[in-house]
């Protein structure tokens, strides 16, 4: 078997967690002795990096092209258990860059009400036993594809012309694996979903290994499977040479045309704006909401004083 690793960057960097992910990945690959080659696309257009990376692997001899984005942060036997799948459209999943934590995948369409009441729980009782996960939908950033797939898909694919590159000169037409597109719903599909699109129009299933969930790396590590970092609070009321102060880690602002997070029912720019305004999220909210009750008159009593409270970048 021989895989091919497939990065498309923006910059040409990769951050530190996805080299240490890849150092402790090398291991099981060497031991295992499964070929393996990398491509790193620099392309800044998502569709046509990843058609780039597909055309290496099924021009230089790859059995497997396994898509790992370079804002991810994985383990070797993640990858390891995706690899030895018997399936030939396979990956992981991470959660969005968002909180509350929320993964990235889409269910068979018959399932989407079971797994919106109990996701845990639909994973848990539709997995097979190697832990795998029919789906509608996955993302490419931790995904393994069979090279055969693409032969199979190319006569439901359109062709583009990539234009001229300085150093190979013209170039021939490149298949368009990975669209981009308006859907039937008037909405805007990514490539990932156009891909599962496409497969799923020549006859293969996607699967979704459920013991393949990696994190999701950008301002904050979003995981599924971590806590959040204790090393720092979120909110954190304290006296410091008798005055009180708050410290906290805001994401982003709460939008000022939003329903108050505390229940008044007015719009927040004329309720708790400039209070807590600059300081919590939505998302914040729900994580500090035991406390929203202890911590509210603090921050009035100090709006009441004139007093203003104080906003901290976390350390890191």
């Amino acid at each position: 078997m021989k895989v091919c690793f497939a990065t498309p960057i923006f910059d040409g960097s990769f951050p530190a967690a996805y080299h240490q992910s890849m150092m402790r990945t090398l291991p099981f690959l060497l031991r295992e002795k499964i070929g393996f080659g990398e491509i790193h696309e620099t392309k800044n257009f998502i569709s046509q990096a990843r058609n780039r990376c597909a055309h290496y692997a099924i021009n230089n001899g790859f059995d497997k092209l396994f898509f790992i984005d370079a804002d991810i942060s994985w383990d070797g036997p993640e990858v390891m258990e995706i690899i030895h799948s018997k399936h030939k459209i396979v990956g992981g999943s991470y959660p969005y860059k968002v909180f509350p934590i929320k993964l990235n995948f889409q269910p068979l369409m018959t399932d989407v009400q079971e797994y919106e009441q109990d996701p845990s729980k639909y994973l848990e009782t539709h997995m097979d036993e190697n832990g795998e996960v029919e789906v509608h939908r996955i993302p490419t950033g931790f995904l393994c594809i069979d090279v055969s797939v693409f032969k199979d898909i190319e006569p439901l694919c359109k062709k583009y012309n990539p234009g001229r590159d300085p150093l190979l000169g013209d170039m021939q037409d490149e298949t368009m694996f990975f669209p981009m597109g308006i859907n039937e719903h008037g909405g805007l599909d990514t490539e990932d979903w156009g891909f599962c699109d496409l497969v799923q129009k020549a006859g293969h299933k996607i699967y979704f290994q459920t013991k393949a969930i990696v994190d999701h790396v950008g301002r904050h590590l979003y995981s599924a499977t971590k806590p959040i970092d204790k090393g720092y609070s979120r909110v954190n009321i304290h006296e410091k040479n008798d005055t009180k102060e708050m410290v906290a880690n805001p994401f982003v602002k709460w939008p000022r045309n939003l329903s108050c997070f505390c229940g008044s029912g007015r719009k927040f720019k004329n309720c708790h704006d400039d209070k807590l305004g600059a300081m919590i999220s939505h998302a914040e909210y729900e994580v500090i909401k035991p406390d929203f009750d202890k911590l509210l008159p603090v921050v009035q009593e100090m709006a009441d004083k004139g007093e203003r409270y104080q906003i901290e970048q976390p350390v890191i």
